[in-house]
């Protein structure tokens, strides 16, 4: 052909010879067809084919390819002796007799319907009388069964002078058959045709030439057109036929229409057959095609080859058109291709233009009518190519689809041997290479976007589409064309590897493909942190601010960018404008402080913008103040101030706690975790802490929120510290400076020192108070803290630590009774100065005779602490030691005469006892000490001159009932004594405890309880 310089052509299709053939192929006008791989089609094989039918046993497994689906069949028809061979994928062969019904016809065509179920045979007389051909429908799954009869419909309108059928059109559901004879008629059928009765028949159209195809398409509802769509359909050998994808209207929509399409050499006609009774025809060309060159495609078009193109017909007229330049025997379809049959230039003699009736008659009953070669090309149009283009040595060649493939049946041109008889058939079978296989082939060509083209079409997956996009990629960036190959790197996003395309642009050189790869990563949501930062530094590195600009105003939900990230990169790059923008738009709250406070450094827009955040938990805002507090306070002291004061302690805290629904009290920072900012702002710390302190617990009928004391505590102790470092400061100006403002200061200090000390609801920390007044020598405080825990041994000592005797006194008027051991701490204090003795000598004699009043000290331990000093002499206190030994010996009299008393009480026991071991006793009783009724016996008598009846005491009694409980108590106290002496820890801690040691041992000694103690051990 002409044309086939102008298409690329490929091998995707593998073609194999098929060996063995059945004998039937053989068989000379063999006609051919096939289910073309459309379910619908059973049939009853009846019994296995007897070993001597010739050409009906199966041939050894010789294909080379795996038949997905084995239910579609091939017929041959024997014109001569009107046979019909049915050939299964195994090429097992099963045959069936078509009596003729005319005397002398032969079978001119064989139609399979396989939506029916059924095959169509036409008959025509070989004779030279106008005889009509005789349409027969065979049932397959009948065809084998004894005395079968198929449906016969004769056609009553017929040529009158004799001509033959040139083509046929059938309806998938046998409603209506068109047939077109070579004189240019029509014939319609309408009705079902599998059955015999109600068969209408008229004539649809007469032309002048011969009818060369007719094309049934039922056209559906309106749809976007399909060049050569996948559910494409075929013409027969001698035939077109068409369905649409279902075969019949879908449910709830509107049946399709049938329409014919009728082509003559010089002319395309359409004709609408919805009406039964009056069929409306439209002319779409003056220009028509050559006999077995048109067919309908899946989208209801009639698509018509000529020598120059392909062209494409709707009911509404001519549509597109595909060149392809060359006489073309026939034309057909397959799946996504067309399959053209042609001769080589020169060697074809055309049946088309001005060819007469008798031209076509003869082309169609002589075969051996342009004898030479055939060449087979397989035609792409969706993607312009050639899929696969051979040649055959063949007079003539007939293709079908069946079983997966293509099948090219090739009678060679050889002349009949005398010996051998003429050569057989060969049969080929065109198999479809798998995608994967074609797309290696454009691979090797460096043919991407074909491939891209074919992969899609046929709905490869996304990411082995991807993968033709990255070789095209590579390929391209191979040859320096950058930019294509970023266009092609672009449709791999989200299936290559982002890394991959990154490095090969990462030269300062290709820095705007890789910002459109970069963004088109971010546009789809598949960019990482990584990702934004590169990309947000290749728009730095450009200098294109109008592109980062667009960037990162981008909004809605679908975010293509790491906000952080983003932020960070545009800080690094300078752009800190962009960045706070960013923050403060994505609610960045902490990322924003940061930009306005250490990059922009404007303090009063950090401060007022913390502030606004009214929506913030207590705890993030402190976190904001906490961190940048302490640049804050530097620049703006008093507007930070507030804004702290507001966080720990908001103006409207004590209405929110009041009104709270649940009586809770909120939770606010604690004032603790911010001092440490006000290091250099004591005074700003100070209005802090007391404003605080006020808002918070300022009210004393209110109840502490939980956890609150120890804030308190900590907020109050600080102040205390605060105010106590202001008094030292003041006090120390004022010393060096006599400065009245000093003065001034230091007693404010002082005063609201002690106002916090004194306030009865400040709950501060007693030993913490008391070293911050003793380091910063504020004895106001301490004094007052030792009265606060009633410690007046420690107040009268501090005042003698500083010599102030009159205050000393003053306390032991006030205190002494409560703590007499002020006294002899008095005594070792006025004892130990001459200047104290000599000034304040009066007050001696009163405190020693509260010491012997109270009995504070022994005489003794008075000389001692006299002694311990070279200060007092002993005739300050000889009154005092004189009354003492006067008291002492009227005691040691007094206990001289108890003693002489108990000893003669022991004698007078002792004696008794010895009485009664060796003198006899007398009992003289007369009456029972119990009852007092006269004695009688039995009676018992005791040694402690009581007498019993016996019947007045019990029977297990040993003891006299009247001493009993005497001796009981004497005898517990004899064995609480033993007890005692073995309660050593008990001995020393009451030996410990009290004031006079002595006294305990001789307690211990006059009771006797060393007597039972084991001295023996240790």
């Amino acid at each position: 052909m002409t044309s086939a310089f102008r298409l690329r052509r490929f091998n995707f299709f593998v073609q194999e010879e098929i060996p063995q053939l059945p004998a039937v192929f053989a068989e000379p006008g063999l006609l051919i067809t096939s289910t073309e791989g459309r379910p619908g089609v059973s049939i009853d094989l009846g019994p296995p084919p007897s070993d001597g039918d010739p050409g009906s046993k199966s041939p050894p497994p010789n294909r080379t390819w795996d038949a997905s689906d084995s239910a579609g069949y091939l017929f041959l028809g024997q014109p001569a002796s009107h046979q019909v061979h049915v050939v299964d994928h195994r090429f097992a062969v099963r045959s069936f007799s078509t009596t003729p019904g005319l005397e002398g016809s032969r079978i001119t065509f064989l139609e399979c319907v396989p939506e029916a179920n059924v095959l169509l045979t036409i008959n025509e007389s070989e004779a030279d009388t106008a005889e009509p051909p005789l349409v027969r429908v065979w049932h397959l799954d009948r065809v084998f069964k004894p005395d079968y009869q198929p449906v016969v419909v004769p056609l009553a309108h017929f040529p009158a002078v004799p001509c033959p059928v040139t083509t046929l059109a059938i309806h998938p559901r046998l409603e209506q058959l068109a047939v077109g004879f070579a004189n240019g008629l029509v014939t319609l059928v309408r009705n079902p045709l599998g059955r015999e009765r109600h068969i209408r028949q008229k004539v649809l159209h007469t032309a002048s030439e011969p009818i060369t195809g007719l094309v049934l398409a039922l056209v559906p509802p309106p749809a976007d057109d399909d060049l050569g769509a996948d559910t494409a359909k075929r013409p027969s050998g001698r035939a077109v036929r068409f369905q649409t994808r279902s075969g019949t209207a879908a449910q709830g929509t509107s049946p399709p229409c049938p329409m014919l399409y009728i082509t003559t050499t010089s002319q395309i006609v359409v004709a609408d057959l919805t009406h039964p009774l009056r069929e409306t025809k439209t002319i779409l060309d003056e220009e028509g095609c050559a006999l077995h060159n048109s067919y309908a495609s899946g989208q209801a078009e009639l698509v018509v080859a000529r020598d120059e193109a392909i062209y494409f017909y709707t009911p509404e007229g001519r549509g597109p058109c595909f060149a392809f330049e060359g006489p073309k025997l026939s034309m057909r379809q397959f799946r996504d291709y067309v399959v053209i049959l042609s001769r080589p230039a020169g060697g074809l003699d055309r049946i088309y233009g001005g060819e007469s009736t008798a031209a076509v008659t003869a082309a169609m009953t002589d075969p051996a009518r342009g004898a030479g070669t055939v060449q087979l090309q397989v035609l792409d149009m969706r993607n312009k190519l050639l899929a696969f283009a051979t040649e055959f040595e063949a007079k003539h060649v007939d293709v079908v689809s069946e079983w997966g493939g293509l099948f090219a049946l090739a009678r060679p041109t050889a002349q009949d041997d005398a010996l051998t008889g003429p050569p057989p058939p060969v049969l080929y079978r065109l198999e479809e290479k798998p995608l994967a296989g074609k797309l290696d082939i454009l691979y090797k060509q460096n043919l991407y976007p074909l491939a891209v083209k074919m992969a899609t079409h046929h709905q490869y997956n996304p990411e082995s589409i991807a993968e033709i996009y990255r070789r095209y990629g590579d390929y391209l960036y191979s040859q320096d064309d950058f930019d294509g190959a970023m266009g092609q790197y672009l449709q791999t996003v989200g299936y290559v590897e982002p890394s991959y395309v990154i490095r090969k642009f990462l030269d300062a050189q290709r820095l705007n493909h890789l910002t459109s790869y970069l963004e088109t990563l971010h546009a789809q949501g598949l960019a990482t942190a990584d990702h934004t930062t590169l990309l947000l530094n290749c728009y730095t590195k450009l200098k294109d601010e109008a592109r980062l600009e667009k960037f990162l105003q981008q909004g809605g939900e679908a975010l293509q960018f790491d906000v952080e990230t983003a932020i960070r990169v545009c800080r690094q790059a300078g752009y800190a404008r962009q960045a706070l923008t960013l923050a403060e738009r994505f609610d960045q709250p902490a990322i924003y402080l940061e930009i306005q406070v250490e990059d922009i450094g404007d303090l009063a827009r950090s401060v007022q913008y913390i502030a606004d955040r009214r929506d913030d938990t207590p705890e993030e805002r402190a976190g904001y103040v906490e961190r940048y507090g302490r640049r804050l306070l530097e620049g703006l002291p008093d507007a930070t101030t507030d804004l702290l004061i507001e966080t720990c302690a908001p103006q409207n805290q004590r209405e929110s706690t009041s009104n709270a629904a649940d009586g809770t009290v909120p939770r606010h920072p604690n004032p603790r975790r911010f001092q440490s900012l006000f290091v250099s702002h004591p005074q700003h710390l100070v209005r802090f802490l007391e404003t605080v302190a006020d808002r918070r617990w300022g009210d004393a009928a209110s109840d502490p929120a939980e956890g609150d004391a120890g804030d308190r505590r900590a907020v109050w102790q600080t102040l205390l510290e605060l105010y106590l470092a202001e008094w030292g400061r003041n006090t120390r100006l004022s010393e060096a400076t006599a400065d009245a403002a000093h003065g001034e200061r230091q007693r404010a200090a002082a005063k609201r020192a002690m106002a916090l000390l004194r306030d009865p609801h400040v709950d501060y920390d007693w030993d913490q108070a008391f070293t911050l007044c003793d380091l910063a020598q504020f004895d106001p405080g301490t004094t007052w803290l030792y009265e606060s825990r009633e410690m007046y041994q420690e107040l009268v000592q501090f005042y003698m630590d500083r010599d102030d005797v009159e205050t000393v006194v003053q306390l032991l008027a006030q205190h002494g009774t409560r703590d007499p051991a002020l006294y002899t701490e008095a005594l070792d204090y006025f004892v130990s100065s001459h200047t104290v003795l000599t000034t304040h000598g009066e007050e001696l004699a009163p405190l020693l005779a509260k010491i012997e009043q109270l009995n504070l000290l022994p005489p003794l331990q008075v000389v001692q602490t006299l002694s311990r000093h070279s200060v007092a002499q002993l005739g300050l206190v000889k009154d005092y030691l004189v009354r003492c030994l006067t008291t002492e010996r009227a005691l040691v009299d007094q206990d001289e005469r108890l003693i002489a008393s108990y000893r003669e009480e022991t004698n007078t026991m002792r004696q008794e006892i010895v009485d009664l071991r060796t003198q006899p006793v007398v009992f003289q009783s007369t009456k029972c000490s119990s009852c007092q009724a006269p004695l009688d016996l039995p009676s018992i008598h005791f040694l402690c001159k009581h007498s019993y009846h016996q019947r007045c005491l019990g029977e297990a009694e040993q003891a006299c009932p009247r001493c009993a409980t005497e001796n009981r108590l004497v005898g517990e106290i004899l064995r609480n004594q033993e007890a005692t002496a073995r309660q050593h820890e008990r001995f020393a801690s009451k030996l410990e405890d009290a004031p006079d040691g002595f006294e305990v041992v001789a307690e211990y000694f006059s009771k006797g309880t060393f007597n039972h103690a084991d001295m023996g051990e240790g």
